[in-house]
């Protein structure tokens, strides 16, 4: 009797936990984007790249209207400029062009509000947090020459933190499978610098990108 007492409770147990819907969606997303960096007079005239982040994403159901949204992404930010190179005599020889790369793992931390019905529309916002990996220049130094790298990682703190802003639609395909379509914007607060810039100045990141993404509730 203990026997199929345990065995009616396990299976009563299963059909209550398995009948409940999931609150967790998990999923992918590639994000197309532009970003640049901003905070003192020199580097406010370089100008915006366009790049792509892959990413993973997780969402909790927290009700049928509010969520939390994270997940882990890796994004290259940065800004891009043209400098006039010289030969050793002065005469200029051209402009180069120089690419800044931010590459960083980051961490999304935030909260939606999603309307009722099939497909649903969203609006939230929080904070991210971003974990360096590296920070280099790119530049050819002359024409036709290969690409060449200059690492400024140790002058370039570990963490980048700021605001994180996203709207968009959910569209289900099929019972558990869902197309994400968005904007987001990922506007750094704090300065990713750790030596003194021009005119005391800052570097802080932006990335505003359009969200292509799949998610799978489990």
């Amino acid at each position: 009797m203990k026997k199929i007492f345990l065995f009616l409770s396990l299976v009563m147990i299963s059909s209550v936990l398995f009948s409940q819907e999931s609150k967790i969606s998990v999923g992918l997303q590639f994000a197309p984007s532009v970003t640049s960096i901003r905070g003192n007079s020199l580097i406010d005239t370089y100008d915006s790249r366009f790049v792509i982040s892959p990413g993973l994403t997780f969402d909790y159901h927290i009700t049928q209207n509010l969520s939390f949204n994270s997940g882990l992404a890796f994004e290259r930010k940065g800004a891009k400029t043209e400098i006039l190179l010289t030969d050793i005599t002065g005469v200029p020889i051209g402009n180069h062009e120089v690419k800044f790369n931010y590459d960083y793992l980051t961490l999304p931390l935030m909260a939606t509000y999603n309307t009722n019905g099939k497909v649903r529309f969203y609006i939230g916002g929080g904070t991210f947090l971003g974990f360096l990996i590296s920070q280099k220049f790119v530049f050819r130094a002359i024409e036709g020459s290969s690409k060449e790298t200059e690492d400024n990682t140790d002058n370039t703190k570990r963490i980048d933190i700021g605001l994180s802003l996203i709207t968009g639609v959910n569209i289900p395909m099929t019972d558990n499978l869902t197309l994400d379509l968005g904007l987001r914007d990922y506007l750094g607060l704090i300065n990713t610098s750790k030596v003194t810039t021009l005119n005391d100045g800052s570097i802080k990141t932006n990335s505003f990108s359009i969200v292509l993404g799949l998610k799978y509730k489990i």
